[in-house]
Formats: C-alpha cells, structure tokens, sequence
C-alpha cells in the first residue's frame, strides 16, 4: 500500500477479512498497521514478527533458515502450516472477529509513542539481577 496518503491507507485493510504476511521483516509495520485496523494476521514466527502479531493473529513456523552473506538468516515459512491458518481463518468468522478485535488494543498499548519514550528512557538503566544462593 505504500504510496497512499495516510487518510487513505486504512481503506484496504478494512476491506480486509485475513492479513498474510510470509516475511521476516525487522519490525513489521504492514502487520501492525493491519492488526491496528481490526485485521487478524497469519503471519511467520520468526523475527520482530511474532512480537508484533502476539494474540491478534496466528503465527506459523518458519521451515527454514537461509544464510546469507549480511551474517544473519533469512527464513522461509512452512507453506502448509501456513496454508492451514489462513483456511482456518477464512473458515471461522467468530475466530477471525475475536483475534481481529484483540489487534487495536496490542498496537495501542504495545506501539505507542509514549511506550517508546519509557523504553527509551530505561535504556542503560542498571536492572536488577537476582543471585541463587
């Protein structure tokens, strides 16, 4: 959807009954854009992905990992396992309304500038760390 102005973006995930996202991406912004909108996603467990889909979607394993010359992997997702989800959503409108409702309330608390800003701010904050005795 890139290249739509901002008023208009929200116009194709509302059409939207199912997000699928097969990517590894750092953090995921189409998916949480979806799941901000009402969408449920089906997307990969790998990466930045899973935090951003939590319970507002079904995440799916990957099948592989593939090296590459940047020294990290990329992953390829298990395409039955994820075939499945998206059948089992499409097929259960009642699954699809609770996990979609769950996605608004995950971007507003989890994403928020203000989040942000308090993880920022205790970055470098010397955390406590319990010792077994």
């Amino acid at each position: 959807f890139s290249g739509l102005p901002g008023e208009s973006l929200n116009v194709p995930y509302n059409a939207a009954d199912i997000y699928g996202s097969t990517s590894a991406e750092g953090f995921g912004l189409t998916i949480a854009e979806a799941i901000a909108a009402g969408v449920p996603a089906v997307a990969m467990d790998y990466s930045a992905v899973t935090e951003v889909v939590g319970d507002a979607g079904i995440l799916v394993p990957y099948k592989d990992l593939i090296d590459n010359e940047y020294d990290h992997s990329w992953a390829a997702v298990d395409e039955a396992a994820f075939a499945d989800a998206v059948i089992r959503l499409a097929r259960k409108p009642a699954m699809r309304r609770e996990l979609g409702s769950r996605g608004p309330r995950r971007v507003a608390q989890m994403f928020s500038w203000d989040t942000a800003a308090v993880q920022f701010a205790n970055l470098g904050t010397p955390q406590s760390v319990e010792v077994a005795a």
